[in-house]
């Protein structure tokens, strides 16, 4: 096995060759994608945010303007996606109802974004098993794992976000853990502090038994 890190996240990359398939979900700036698709990957780049307004022409690329939500959720649901004044803090509130008006004084922006699940997103695109699934999405990621369908990605990257959730997240991360070791090995699983953030779980990778 061959960890290595890919704009800021890691892979097995022996696994990552020519034709693999990848889903970048938080794809944002494309580094990760376009660095993917230089070594003949197969990339599909899920991001809601509305102030993409470049994306990538090249061939082998795919780009979904959605949010990806755990599983089930219904064909053309939405939800809103709320931004705050850094960017990188937004994430995605969604219900049955979900509330479109902002908090008095609030100076975020809210936009309304289809919501997709990874299961439905595969079948959408004729994808029956996923070489890599990087995942990067603001605080979701927590109910994407912890309803992870089962062995469909021979890897998971992916960076926690716990600090967006103002609780002690300690037992949320023993039962990612527990539902997702029944198919996968986990390498890194510690807090770094990296980048401004204390007291995160980053760069977690889980590898296919």
């Amino acid at each position: 096995m061959n960890l290595q890190a890919i704009a800021e996240h890691t892979f097995n990359v022996d696994q990552l060759t020519p034709g693999s398939k990848v889903l970048d979900v938080g794809c944002r700036d494309f580094k990760l994608a376009i660095a993917l698709l230089d070594i003949g990957c197969c990339v599909c780049g899920v991001d809601p945010d509305p102030n993409i307004t470049t994306v990538p022409d090249v061939p082998g690329f795919i780009f979904s303007r959605k949010a990806l939500v755990s599983r089930p959720v219904a064909r053309d649901k939405v939800g809103i996606l709320r931004v705050p004044d850094d960017p990188y803090g937004a994430y995605i509130e969604h219900g049955s109802n979900p509330v479109k008006t902002l908090a008095p004084g609030s100076t975020e922006s809210a936009y309304e974004v289809e919501l997709i699940d990874i299961v439905t997103l595969s079948e959408v695109l004729h994808v029956d098993h996923w070489t890599a699934v990087k995942l990067d999405c603001e605080g979701s990621e927590y109910e994407i794992l912890l309803d992870w369908p089962g062995p469909i990605s021979d890897q998971i990257s992916v960076e926690f976000h716990d600090h967006l959730h103002g609780k002690d997240m300690n037992q949320t991360y023993d039962l990612i853990r527990w539902h997702l070791e029944k198919w996968y090995d986990v390498h890194q699983w510690k807090r770094t502090g990296k980048k401004a953030a204390t007291k995160n779980y980053w760069d977690v990778l889980f590898t296919l038994k």
